[in-house]
């Protein structure tokens, strides 16, 4: 979706950099492309159900982060962090944007490891 400034003082889009998350009614969207100094091209994470022309959109801290660690082997979230596996909420503190540079060469571990991924398979 296109998202349009009514105004280049008021707008903030001055300061809108790829990947930053824009909440529009109640659906979170991604900064994908700037199309000018008053338009940007998101892409929605969820349903668009519901919005329409002219709704206001909102730009957020930051981009789209999700929660990491242990507390979330065997877990199921969606692209937002958001829990869908209809267990308990998961606590933690450090969450990580979706977009990453890969780490250094010198930070790889070269040792032959089970590598955990908390992904489950399902196969039917």
């Amino acid at each position: 979706m296109d998202l349009i400034a009514s105004s280049d003082k008021s707008s903030g889009l001055t300061d809108v950099t790829v990947s930053r998350a824009v909440k529009v009614g109640d659906v979170t969207c991604e900064v994908q492309q700037l199309l000018g100094e008053t338009t940007i091209r998101c892409v929605a994470m969820q349903g668009t159900d519901g919005l329409r022309r002219g709704q206001k959109a909102t730009l957020l801290d930051g981009p789209i982060t999700v929660p990491v660690g242990r507390c979330t082997l065997g877990r199921i979230f969606n692209v937002l962090g958001e829990v869908v596996d209809n267990g308990d909420e998961v606590t933690t503190d450090i969450r990580r944007p979706i977009h990453r540079s890969s780490p250094a060469y010198v930070d790889l571990d070269t040792s032959r490891s089970i590598f955990e991924t908390g992904i489950k398979v399902v196969d039917g």
